[in-house]
């Protein structure tokens, strides 16, 4: 999303620019599969943010004349946000999906400790019983063949 958003800002023709802000938006709705319970909370909080830049966007395009210094200006956040990724852990889907639970373990309990709430009775056992299972591919999406029908 990064690439796209600040590549931009280097094209000369509509055609690259039309492609490159379609593919920016493509990736940037990537959040949407990552956080179901809370879905339609981020659908609206998003189109909030769409409002706000907007507000943003004028601004800029008002003072600054030249397209080309105004999407490397509108670009910056995603620039800080791509820099912040570095400092984030990694996500407890991620660690359960690559098998290290013993990360993941560390994660949830510093989670906890932070929330101040007890982990729940039972949760250890259903965590190792998903390290047992083994690992998940994209590949078993294509052994049914009703899935891959549809």
């Amino acid at each position: 999303m990064l690439v796209t958003a600040v590549g931009s800002a280097f094209v000369f023709d509509i055609v690259s620019l039309l492609a490159a802000r379609f593919l920016a938006g493509f990736f940037a709705t990537g959040f949407y599969s990552q956080f179901t319970s809370l879905r339609s909370l981020l659908a609206i909080f998003s189109w909030f943010i769409f409002g706000v830049c907007d507000l943003y966007m004028a601004l800029m395009a008002y003072l600054l004349r030249d397209w080309q210094y105004l999407l490397l200006v509108v670009s910056w956040p995603a620039a800080c946000a791509a820099v912040l990724c570095w400092f984030m852990p990694e996500s407890l889907r991620w660690l359960i999906a690559k098998n290290q639970i013993n990360k993941a373990e560390q994660q949830i309990q510093r989670i906890a400790k932070i929330n101040g709430k007890p982990i729940p009775r039972g949760f250890w056992q259903e965590l190792r019983r998903t390290d047992e299972r083994g690992g998940q591919s994209v590949l078993q999406l294509f052994r049914d063949v009703r899935l891959v029908g549809r």
